[in-house]
């Protein structure tokens, strides 16, 4: 998968780099790791659950049978004619309904024990990152 692929690559690069902790598993493990979990990766993208708004949407138009090509503003616009045409419980339904804001989703378990996102100290078995000294 592309994206594990580029996560792969920013671990190495964070290790070149040396903001990759010296407690960190190494840019290898890390690759290894995410090369394991594709095949978890993969199913869990193809889960609508997992769907945002705009997949939701494509999908749903999709199963319409639009053909959409995301570089081509004209069949973007006759898809979203074509959702907005439906009706609110539809369009409600394709979207997973609620009346209210949606509860934000959980982290996922190897995030589940990230201390700060905003001091950039993550820290799980597979990775810790640490915050790079910036001296003014």
């Amino acid at each position: 998968m592309e994206v594990l692929r580029a996560l792969g690559s920013f671990f190495t690069f964070l290790a070149a780099e040396r903001i990759l902790s010296n407690r960190s598993s190494s840019s290898k493990s890390i690759d290894a790791h995410l090369r394991m979990l594709a095949p978890r990766f993969e199913k869990a993208l193809g889960k609508s659950s997992n769907f945002g708004m705009g997949k939701s949407i494509i999908s749903a138009v999709e199963g319409m049978g639009f053909d959409i090509n995301p570089s081509d503003p004209a069949t973007l616009q006759r898809a979203m004619a074509a959702f907005n045409s439906l009706s609110f419980e539809e369009r409600s339904a394709i979207l997973g309904g609620g009346s209210g804001p949606a509860e934000p989703a959980p982290l996922p378990p190897w995030l589940a024990d990230v201390e700060d996102l905003n001091d950039f100290t993550w820290t799980s078995s597979s990775f810790r990152l640490h915050r790079p000294s910036i001296s003014t």
